[in-house]
């Protein structure tokens, strides 16, 4: 990582074959240009004025022995006047093409409606609402994908702004972001400055699964600089990131109660980088919280006291929802789980349960009820099948039998019948995760698994079932059918048993939690899942298609 220097300010510097990189004063802080000098000569951003392209980006092109009818494209990663600025000066200086994305055409070529609306949504902690930008002609429209020069790949990388995109040099693996990841925010900001939160989550788990060896940031930011070098130094960059985007979520949460001015300037003063001359830019960031905080939803979690369950509440609770855990025998593990929740600023309350037991359902949803009020997401999770009885089906207790149905596919029928009631009283368009098993639809002949895939295999007829019953009240029941997932359970296993379950998983590896819970998260969320209903998801690197499961021993 690099910092601000002035010997940046008079000419490119280089910072990979054909790469470079300008900083240009703007304000407090700077401006970053890349040019990349290759076959066909690109320019990224322009500085904010005319005054910047004549007197630092035009000498520094000739430095280079070019000038701006040189540039084969001139584009931008996203439309703020630091960046775009002087790109009607370098249309008249006789650049060769401007290249932009589509959703930053029309900001270009009109720009004052744009620059002055970004100014007064926050009246009293802006500046004056005056646009200074002019026109200019887009010679070609970019979509999120597209190759510009045959080596720079456009990627669209909303949160920022809606138009912002990031560029990657396939070439070199270097990454030119803009303003696509904000660190800490810079000192004009106070702290990172997004207006819309959920893409820029989006946006940094999709940097993060580029091969990207370096990123030139758009400004110097808190935390990460301008000029981040290393792979592993890009992945820490890009998890920083996200780190700060939960400590504002859990600030503003805390102080949800207070004023958004009020809210913003706490969170500067205890976490940002500088109190701004204007809170605007903090505003969009605080008010982007504020609106998750409003929209907080209340999801109950069974068996979530380590492995699937555990994983699941931690990733709920950093998406903001408040969190319900429960456990039978581990508090240990069920209170762990509950601080990470909380770590987020959301809610979370622990549950003792046996959920073999009827009435310890009924109980537990009652007392989440009155805790949270309200039930937008269940997640029947609890299950499992330990003290297998050796010998036959006909040697089998019947207890045993009782209590495998009982825990595996009753629990979960009479916690969805409590959730559902809560869901209709209020008009809730609610989501039931069930979690299945393979061994719904795949015996497990060797391991005496009857009474655990007869429940199984009912978790899934149940769920389309339910789900048939539900749908016209808005509540969708679906379904996730695990196939071998390490948790606590597999320490069961030796190095010879979870190399034969291995060898049977196409994939060629074992899943681990985080391989389920996009797929619960998925079910879960309101938008993304509406028009799905009944479903069974199967997720086993293809364990379930390639054949009975034949290397399970028949006991632990």
């Amino acid at each position: 990582m690099e910092e601000t220097g002035k010997e940046y300010r008079t000419e490119f510097r280089q910072v990979a074959e054909d790469v470079y990189y300008l900083k240009i004063p703007f304000g407090p802080v700077f401006t970053g240009v890349a040019l990349i000098d290759g076959a066909e000569k690109i320019l990224v951003d322009s500085g904010a004025k005319d005054a910047d392209v004549d007197e630092i980006l035009v000498p520094a092109l000739r430095k280079r022995g070019l000038t701006p009818a040189d540039i084969d494209f001139l584009t931008c990663t996203h439309t703020h006047g630091d960046h775009s600025g002087g790109f009607a000066r370098l249309e008249a200086l006789g650049v060769k093409k401007i290249a932009c994305f589509t959703a930053s055409k029309p900001k270009l070529e009109d720009p004052a409606p744009y620059a002055i609306r970004t100014r007064t949504r926050f009246p009293g902690y802006s500046p004056a609402p005056v646009c200074t930008l002019r026109p200019v002609t887009v010679d070609q429209v970019l979509e999120d994908g597209a190759m510009i020069g045959g080596r720079v790949r456009l990627i669209h990388t909303p949160g920022h702004d809606d138009d912002c995109v990031s560029l990657f040099d396939e070439k070199t693996g270097t990454l030119f972001t803009g303003d696509s990841i904000q660190g800490n925010g810079t000192v004009s900001q106070g702290i990172g400055f997004y207006k819309d939160l959920p893409d820029y989550r989006r946006t940094l788990e999709k940097l993060m699964a580029l091969p990207v060896r370096r990123i030139l940031c758009g400004h110097d930011y808190d935390g990460i600089g301008c000029r981040i070098e290393g792979e592993a130094a890009v992945r820490e960059a890009l998890e920083y990131c996200a780190e700060r985007v939960r400590t504002y979520g859990a600030f503003v949460n805390t102080h949800r109660e207070e004023a958004p001015a009020v809210i913003a300037e706490k969170l500067i003063e205890k976490e940002g980088c500088g109190m701004p001359e204007y809170l605007f830019m903090a505003l969009y960031t605080v008010t982007e919280h504020l609106k998750e905080v409003s929209m907080s939803e209340n999801v109950l979690i069974t068996g979530s006291s380590h492995g699937i369950g555990a994983a699941a509440a931690i990733a709920f609770a950093e998406k903001g929802y408040n969190v319900g855990i429960t456990y039978h025998k581990t508090p240990e593990g069920a209170e762990a789980t509950a601080e990470k929740c909380r770590a987020f600023g959301v809610r979370a309350e622990v549950y003792k349960a046996d959920l073999s037991v009827r009435e310890e359902c009924v109980a537990l949803m009652d007392h989440f009820l009155e805790d949270f009020g309200e039930i937008h997401v269940l997640v029947n999770n609890a299950g499992g099948a330990l003290q297998i009885p050796k010998g036959e089906f006909e040697d089998m207790p019947l207890d045993y039998w009782d209590s495998q149905i009982a825990l595996n596919l009753s629990a979960a029928a009479y916690l969805s019948q409590g959730a559902i009631r809560n869901m209709k009283k209020n008009g809730i368009p609610g989501r039931i995760v069930n979690i299945g098993s393979i061994h719904g639809h795949v015996s497990w002949v060797k391991r005496k698994m009857l009474p655990y895939c007869a429940a199984k295999g009912g978790i899934e007829m149940f769920t389309r079932a339910l789900a048939v019953e539900v749908a016209q009240y808005g509540i969708r029941v679906n379904c996730i059918a695990p196939g071998f997932i390490m948790t606590k359970l597999s320490d069961r296993y030796n190095e010879a048993d979870l190399e034969g379950f291995r060898n049977r998983i196409p994939a060629g590896f074992l899943g681990q939690t985080e391989h389920i819970v996009p797929a619960i998260l998925f079910f879960a969320d309101e938008a993304a899942s509406r028009y799905i209903a009944g479903q069974v998801l199967t997720v086993d690197g293809g364990q379930s298609v390639s054949g009975i499961i034949e290397c399970m021993k028949e006991s632990f």
